[in-house]
């Protein structure tokens, strides 16, 4: 009898084949692994996203029972777009690599379709970020409501409010942070892999760090300094982005395969 776990995978990776469908052999091997990889993020994030609308709109429907509200509801979702994609680029790497590399296809074609996956996510996710953070504000303003950041009546300082900014800069700082999370998942997954539990722990100061310093209270960090805070921010999360590609493929390249037979 499977566990619980091998069930759970094995439904979302037959998921992953009826979004994707089946792989042509006479694509690359990176394009056919890719097509999987977006084919399981399409499932998931289709429950991600249907659970955060589903649970919004009830927020929306009871709060509306108890008076104008003062704060943005959406504005939570920030956390969930960023360490969801990374617990799930951490099984894409820690696990998908064992059956890929068993299948013949070469670490190189998995670096690939993993880089390109992080790429996809992050911008689909920093789209429905900034569209969803607009259509909420619309709403507050059809109903003479405040989308007000949650830290606005504790906070000294005014806090960074990212849907305030021009459009640009709100889709930029949202794709980074989901970016930046995506990436420190394969980081983590792939340490764990190759260095195992004890050292794989101690690098997740290295390993997480895209991702913790894309986190929302970070980039208060530049308030202080800069003009502009959030596009610092941005930058910093570009660059951990482009340095953690290079750290995942020099992880990978040569990666050994602990267990062909799973």
């Amino acid at each position: 009898m499977k566990s619980d776990t091998e069930a759970a995978l094995s439904a979302t990776v037959a998921g992953a084949y009826r979004w994707a469908g089946r792989p042509n052999p006479h694509q690359r091997q990176w394009r056919r692994t890719l097509r999987w990889m977006l084919g399981m993020q399409a499932v998931l994030g289709l429950w991600f996203w249907g659970v955060i609308l589903v649970n919004a709109l009830i927020a929306y429907v009871v709060a509306a029972q108890f008076g104008p509200m003062q704060v943005s509801i959406f504005q939570f979702v920030t956390h969930g777009a960023l360490w969801f994609p990374f617990s799930i680029m951490i099984i894409t790497s820690a696990a998908a690599i064992t059956t890929h590399v068993a299948q013949g296809r070469t670490r190189r074609s998995f670096i690939q379709a993993a880089l390109l996956t992080v790429l996809a996510v992050a911008v689909v996710y920093g789209v429905l970020m900034t569209v969803g953070m607009h259509l909420e504000g619309a709403l507050y303003e059809s109903l003479d409501w405040t989308q007000g950041h949650i830290a606005d009546d504790t906070s000294s300082t005014p806090p960074l409010t990212p849907w305030q900014e021009p459009l640009g800069l709100t889709l930029l700082t949202y794709i980074t942070r989901t970016g930046a999370g995506a990436m420190a998942g394969l980081l983590v997954g792939v340490s764990y892999y190759r260095f195992g539990g004890w050292r794989g722990t101690g690098l997740l100061i290295l390993t997480a760090l895209p991702a913790l310093a894309a986190q929302e209270s970070i980039s208060g960090f530049f308030r202080d300094s800069v003009n502009n805070p959030l596009l610092v921010s941005s930058v910093v999360s570009l660059v951990l982005i482009g340095a953690g590609a290079i750290a995942y493929y020099l992880l990978t390249r040569n990666l050994s395969i602990n267990n062909p037979r799973t």
